[in-house]
């Protein structure tokens, strides 16, 4: 699946929702810029115009527009490019299990000093 993503310019993926966009954080990871919509789990990944663009949902004229604008464009493909790697780190099993033994820590200690107040 790595070896498709790099043979690829960019990602493209005009979802109108999505659970959580996983293929997103695989082609950002594989170093694609990607194009998305900003539909629900699509932009809890891309941040437009930092780690890749958006677009409205349905708008076929905006998303023609990002692609137009990516192929033209070689230093905002190569940055999208370097910010998605980057953040489709923070979405990795090490990432995302951090985070989670963080909260965790913190609901406990809130927790131990509400009943030692008690």
């Amino acid at each position: 699946l790595i070896a498709l993503y790099r043979s690829s310019d960019a990602f493209v993926l005009p979802s109108r929702l999505e659970t959580f966009g996983i293929v997103l954080v695989e082609a950002m990871a594989a170093g694609l810029p990607v194009i998305s919509t900003n539909a629900p789990g699509c932009r809890d990944v891309v941040r437009s115009d930092h780690d890749g663009i958006t677009v409205a949902v349905n708008d076929t004229t905006a998303l023609a527009n990002a692609m137009r604008r990516l192929k033209e464009d070689n230093a905002l493909r190569t940055r999208l490019s370097a910010a998605a790697q980057t953040r489709a780190a923070q979405f990795s099993w090490d990432a995302v299990t951090n985070s989670y033994l963080t909260l965790y820590r913190e609901l406990i200690a809130t927790r131990v000093r509400s009943s030692a107040s008690h």
